[in-house]
């Protein structure tokens, strides 16, 4: 069954883009503040933005940066960052943003799944940015800075491209379908994979505040498969991941289960791949956590697929980090699940462990603690 939003579909220009919309803004408004720096309170107005926009466009272009090659931007966000977002979007370059929280060896392994040409990393960052180049052999004229960094690094900086004041290249303007950024997923189905956004995509995106009326009793669960402006055009150079991620007709598999409410909003309740089965009874590991969390004395939780070796069957196993100091059974864990559940979701066994292993964007994990359930398994089973 399909479902389509009651709002009417909004045109998108075929010229569509963030820098169409800057140059826009900076011809109209060019006055107006465009950025503000919550932590400095340094500021950009539009015509400022794309005046640096483009010199640091001309200076990537002059160094031989081109259309399609993948550059890295090593940072957190900053009035900077928003200068070079712009500038590779204009060259025609594709942007991947990388964390900053990122040691060399994760940012080696960014540079090397997307091929990237360069990385532009924030001045604190330097050490790490060199670092990485070196297990990648990436040479270091390709690694610039946010600033200058401290100590002799001899990097080239984002500042000085734009004090050269190089005049505007001569580059064809931006193609809406052309990828320009490429994200890289959290890495919680397996290793984290490219996500290829076109400048349509990025033009498509929109921001709205967290909302919500009040509770409502009507709800169909589904599996949530969309087609929708935003849309990434696929994964990078993961044709099997593109096969079983996309449908024929368009349609994303997300992967998640949710429900849509009688007005029409949307909520994700799960992951598909990570539901338990329990006696034909499907169990959303998220809705058992947060019960489990609701105990005064439990600091965390990850719920996977555990097992009963007296049927064979699956069933909803805990793994639980208590508070510190406090003391909690399993069975009293247990009971206290079962008296908020109905039968077939109630928590069938509980290990205490020292922390859930999450990513750096703070989703769970569960992948891991599924791999550290089956290893049991297969200990319990070779017992047998």
């Amino acid at each position: 069954m399909i479902f389509r939003s009651r709002l009417p579909t909004l045109p998108i220009p075929d010229d569509a883009s963030i820098w169409k919309v800057v140059e826009d803004h900076a011809r109209t408004i060019g006055n107006k503040k465009a950025f503000i720096c919550g932590i400095t309170e340094r500021s950009l107005t539009f015509a400022e933005l794309l005046e640096q926009a483009k010199k640091v466009c001309a200076g990537l272009a002059a160094n031989g940066l081109k259309k399609g090659d993948i550059v890295i931007l090593h940072s957190f966000n900053c009035l900077e960052y928003v200068v070079v977002f712009l500038a590779l979007n204009r060259l025609g370059a594709i942007i991947s943003p990388s964390s900053p929280l990122f040691n060399g060896k994760e940012l080696a392994d960014q540079i090397e799944i997307a091929e990237a040409a360069a990385v532009i990393s924030h001045k604190k960052f330097a050490k790490v940015a060199v670092e990485a180049a070196g297990l990648r052999r990436l040479p270091l004229s390709r690694v610039y800075t946010l600033g200058q960094a401290e100590g002799p690094s001899g990097l080239k900086t984002i500042e000085g491209l734009i004090a050269q004041n190089l005049p505007f290249p001569n580059i064809p303007p931006i193609d809406t379908n052309q990828v320009v950024t490429l994200p890289f997923s959290s890495g919680t189905t397996g290793r984290p994979k490219g996500v290829e956004l076109t400048a349509r995509a990025m033009y498509a995106c929109g921001l709205l505040p967290a909302y919500r009326e009040a509770d409502l009793e009507y709800v169909l669960d589904w599996r949530a498969a969309v087609p929708y402006p935003a849309l990434m055009k696929g994964y990078y150079k993961n044709p099997e991941a593109n096969r079983v991620t996309f449908t024929a007709d368009g349609f994303v598999r997300t992967g998640d289960v949710g429900y849509i409410d009688e007005d029409g909003y949307i909520f994700i309740v799960d992951r598909l791949k990570e539901l338990i089965k329990y006696k034909g009874h499907q169990v959303a590991p998220a809705e058992v956590e947060d019960v489990v969390n609701s105990h005064p004395k439990v600091a965390d939780s990850g719920c996977v697929r555990g097992f009963d070796p007296a049927t064979g069957e699956e069933i909803p196993k805990a793994f639980v980090v208590l508070k510190e100091g406090e003391n909690l059974s399993e069975q009293e864990l247990m009971d206290y699940v079962a008296g908020k559940v109905t039968g077939y979701k109630r928590v069938r066994e509980v290990e205490f462990i020292d922390v859930i292993p999450k990513s750096l964007s703070g989703k769970i994990l569960r992948r891991e603690l599924q791999i550290r359930q089956n290893e049991k398994i297969k200990a319990m089973q070779s017992r047998l």
